[in-house]
């Protein structure tokens, strides 16, 4: 048994099953943790959902920032679905409240507009979907041969760290909601501020391929060090494969820390 970490597929399902196949990902007997961030941006958010929905064995989901938006969503639409049952298509739950599908909530990359547009997709697979979200968690901690990690998807930092943090001055305002902001959503901050002693902090959200970042690495995973805290950041920006060719898929074998990417 193998112990993997990919992170950020964002509706790219048929990337992401080319890269467990390539790295040889047998999930009869190998675990997988997806750091974040299964929906938006790529073609196939629905198969996304889909493989979500169906639970399958050995597979972790943890929560990043697109699927804490795309959850909030689903509550909406699942409270539309418990008030009115099943009396309406998809369709006509669209046209009866498009406040609700338009206006008052964020589709910054029309992936619900383009769930609500297809045939196959019900009303109640939204409820569904939030059942699902709901049971992600934001982080996940595990020891392998006496190293320590932290699987998270923008940044890990603890209940007492998270106090002193918020105390301080020069950091964005929106970080300090609540911690679970902190998971889903620090940059660099998750590096200056977060992390443990004697812990690897496995990470995405902020692609290795951003030059102006911290994290830049030209589209490979970057490790960092600061004092007795390490972070890996394995977000190699795939989805933006078309726009810059150094984009890539990563994939983290916590064993041997070996990686394996999807484009050579």
């Amino acid at each position: 048994m193998a112990i993997y970490v990919t992170a950020d597929i964002h509706g790219c399902y048929d990337e992401y099953m080319a890269l467990l196949d390539k790295a040889g990902v047998d999930l009869e007997k190998d675990k997988l943790i997806i750091a974040g961030d299964i929906v938006d941006r790529g073609s196939g958010s629905l198969e996304m959902l889909r493989y979500l929905k169906s639970e399958p064995e050995n597979v972790t989901f943890l929560k990043g920032n697109h699927d804490e938006d795309f959850q909030f969503y689903c509550s909406e639409l699942k409270s539309l679905y418990e008030k009115e049952g099943r009396g309406l298509t998809l369709r006509e739950y669209v046209d009866k409240y498009p406040e609700i599908f338009y206006w008052n909530l964020s589709d910054r990359y029309g992936t619900v507009y383009e769930l609500t547009h297809k045939p196959d997709v019900k009303i109640e697979d939204f409820a569904g979907w939030y059942e699902s979200f709901s049971k992600m968690e934001y982080f996940k901690k595990l020891e392998i041969d006496g190293r320590k990690y932290i699987i998270v998807h923008a940044g890990y930092i603890s209940d007492e760290e998270y106090a002193g943090f918020c105390n301080k001055g020069g950091i964005e305002d929106y970080l300090k909601n609540n911690i679970e902001t902190f998971y889903v959503w620090a940059r660099k901050e998750g590096y200056d501020y977060g992390g443990e002693d004697d812990a690897t902090v496995v990470f995405g959200h902020t692609p290795t391929v951003i030059e102006s970042s911290v994290f830049y690495n030209k589209g490979k995973a970057k490790v960092m060090k600061k004092g007795k805290r390490r972070f890996i950041n394995i977000d190699c920006g795939g989805v933006f494969r078309k726009h810059d060719e150094n984009c890539n898929f990563c994939l983290l074998r916590l064993d041997d820390e070996k990686y394996f990417y999807l484009y050579d």
